[in-house]
């Protein structure tokens, strides 16, 4: 000024940067550690606050590690905020995954010859690309696998049987399995076709297509 005076201001500025690698996780839910991180050129500005929708993934830091068998199936987004101006966020998206046999139930008694059909399905449901793997692991079945949704075979064998499915998205693959009960059919009621037919009961109800 006309002083001659002079006098310097300085300040800072903060270059942000907030980049979570990968945007896409798929996890399965028998896992007991899941870490999601930010990239390595990423500046967040004081601690890096990590939260979901819905709850359940939080933290802060540059990553942080959760435990998918904790949760519950479905997809979380995940928000990591700057600790310096709190509207600066990236997000990524995370899949808890879990195969499912929906039928028949565990420890189902069936009868040895019978054709049965496991049924299977995902969590979350509507997920693309979905590639599904059967296989019997104990007992004897025809046919032994599939790859088909559902799997369709004859139990051969008495006793337990037990079926694997193994759902795979991309190169997370997660398995679960089902025990069923297969008995050798008894003889408890005996009766004549053809040239000896049984019409009736004594006294009682007819017979219909006696065997």
């Amino acid at each position: 000024d006309e002083s001659g005076n002079e006098d310097e201001f300085s300040g800072r500025v903060y270059v942000l940067k907030l980049d979570i690698e990968p945007a896409e996780t798929n996890v399965c839910w028998k896992s007991t550690s899941c870490t999601l991180k930010l990239t390595d050129d990423s500046f967040p500005g004081g601690t890096a606050e990590w939260t979901s929708i819905p709850v359940g993934i939080s933290g802060s830091g540059r990553s942080i590690t959760f435990n998918p068998n904790a949760l519950t199936a479905g997809v979380y987004t995940v928000t990591a905020k700057s600790g310096i101006v709190s509207s600066y966020t990236d997000t990524c998206i995370v899949r808890v995954i879990r195969p499912m046999i929906m039928a028949p139930s565990e420890c189902e008694v069936h009868l040895l010859g019978e054709e049965l059909t496991f049924v299977g399905g995902i969590e979350p449901a509507g997920l693309p690309n979905v590639g599904y793997t059967w296989r019997v692991t104990k007992g004897t079945c025809d046919p032994t696998s599939t790859t088909e949704k559902d799997f369709c075979t004859t139990l051969k064998s008495v006793g337990d049987i037990e079926v694997e499915l193994s759902v795979a998205i991309g190169a997370t693959t997660c398995r679960t399995n089902r025990i069923v009960k297969s008995v050798r059919p008894e003889v408890t009621k005996l009766s004549w076709r053809n040239d000896h037919d049984l019409t009736g009961w004594l006294g009682g109800d007819a017979i219909v297509d006696p065997v």
